[in-house]
């Protein structure tokens, strides 16, 4: 989808040429204003075709074409499964991803990914474009996702590091400390495809938690990362000595089920706010998804018992 800047030049600007107010003024990197530059109209001064080393006057309108309407860089089949769209705006894009549906097509997973219904969606609205994912969600996490319709909004929120994603979990026990931090590397495991595990070796990792309410024998947990490995709040609970309830990789599971009665067939994670600031306007945004529906009948379980 078609996405313009634009700036107009005032007497403080001078003297400029197209380069400095495309890096100063609308803040492109090198390699975004290389992009631009191989548009049909991708920079234009006055709306005709203008080189970086323009030379600008007081008055002049600069616009910078940052992505071009119609260009699809890969194929992306449509599914037509309507997502829940949480927000949207000229750049962003969020989504409720449900439990059991994977982010990306990968092996086994060809039509049946979040990335299709989104493509999908546009589709039907005669958009054909590639959304990119700004994090990730493992297939059986539920919550919130963030993506960027264009490559240099998805670049300012890489780059500026403050999105912060609030996670709900329930874990299995009772925490010592109700709020505190975990600080463990985490290294793909020997000999596994998926696993991870604590390692020496491993990459830094924190998690920060906060017992919100405790149950007979679980806990609902609040957890922000500050960094993002694989795997990272499930590895990092479970080292406490409490594993989510449900996660059948890092002892949570029993049975199939994350004890009687409760019927979470997966690890009981959950992506409940995304905070960020818009990548072009510095806007505060608070995004929020709703617990899903196996979740909120765990907590119900739980705190009838």
């Amino acid at each position: 989808m078609e996405r313009k800047l634009s700036y107009q030049i005032k007497n403080s600007d001078l003297p400029c040429q197209v380069r400095r107010i495309l890096r100063i003024r609308l803040g492109l990197s090198d390699h975004q204003i290389r992009s631009a530059k191989f548009r049909p109209g991708g920079i234009c001064v006055n709306q005709l075709p203008a080189r970086v080393n323009t030379p600008l006057r007081e008055g002049d309108v600069l616009e910078v074409l940052l992505e071009q309407k119609g260009e699809k860089p890969r194929r992306l089949e449509a599914v037509f499964t309507p997502p829940d769209i949480l927000y949207e705006d000229t750049d962003l894009l969020a989504v409720n991803k449900p439990a059991g549906v994977p982010l990306h097509p990968a092996h086994g997973h060809y039509r049946d990914t979040l990335a299709n219904q989104i493509a999908g969606y546009y589709e039907v609205q005669g958009i054909f474009t590639q959304v990119r994912a700004i994090g990730r969600l493992d297939k059986d996490t539920s919550g919130a996702v963030l993506f960027a319709k264009n490559q240099v909004a998805a670049a300012r929120l890489w780059e500026n590091g403050r999105i912060q994603k609030e996670y709900l979990a329930l874990a299995a026990g009772h925490l010592a400390k109700k709020q505190g931090y975990i600080e463990k590397p985490i290294g793909k495991k020997a000999g596994s495809l998926n696993e991870m595990e604590l390692s020496e070796n491993g990459k830094y990792a924190r998690t920060n938690y906060k017992v919100l309410e405790e149950f007979r024998d679980t806990s609902l947990v609040s957890l922000t990362l500050e960094t993002g490995r694989t795997h990272q709040i499930r590895i990092h609970m479970a080292s406490l000595g409490h594993p989510l309830a449900g996660d059948p990789i890092y002892g949570g599971c029993r049975d199939g089920e994350a004890g009687e009665g409760m019927q979470i067939r997966r690890a009981a994670l959950h992506c409940g706010r995304i905070a960020l600031q818009q990548p072009f306007s510095g806007e505060e945004l608070e995004i929020q998804a709703p617990l899903p529906e196996d979740m909120q009948t765990a907590i119900q379980y739980l705190r009838g018992r």
